[in-house]
């Protein structure tokens, strides 16, 4: 999952990523990555090093059916971008689809949203 989002007059410090209310990971403005120790994500999850803001899901299952959020912050403040994924069914090389819905909340700076799968 990719969001991309444009910052006016602001320093980008941080994005985080979580399911539900639990911390996936963090990617710093230096492009420093960590995922956290919880359950299994450090196998399950990763950050992209190379995007503003991707999470990537290895192995999905049913059990990812869930409330994904996306917080960057800057030297101001923190944006809130919560996408509901659904499980909707298998292909035969067992990669699952997901349907993407997302409630995007925001304030005065610009913040775009899109998914890539």
């Amino acid at each position: 999952m990719t969001w991309n989002f444009t910052f006016s007059g602001e320093s980008f410090d941080r994005v985080e990523f979580e399911i539900g209310n639990i911390r996936i990971g963090i990617k710093r403005s230096s492009g420093v990555v960590s995922i956290a120790p919880t359950a299994n994500f450090q196998e399950h999850f990763d950050i992209s090093r190379s995007d503003p803001a991707t999470l990537i899901i290895y192995n999905v299952t049913d059990a990812d059916e869930a409330v994904f959020s996306c917080k960057p912050e800057t030297d101001i403040k923190q944006w809130t971008d919560e996408i509901e994924v659904q499980i909707v069914g298998k292909s035969m090389k067992t990669c699952w689809y997901l349907n993407f819905y997302s409630m995007l909340m925001y304030t005065s700076a610009f913040y775009s949203y899109l998914v890539h799968m």
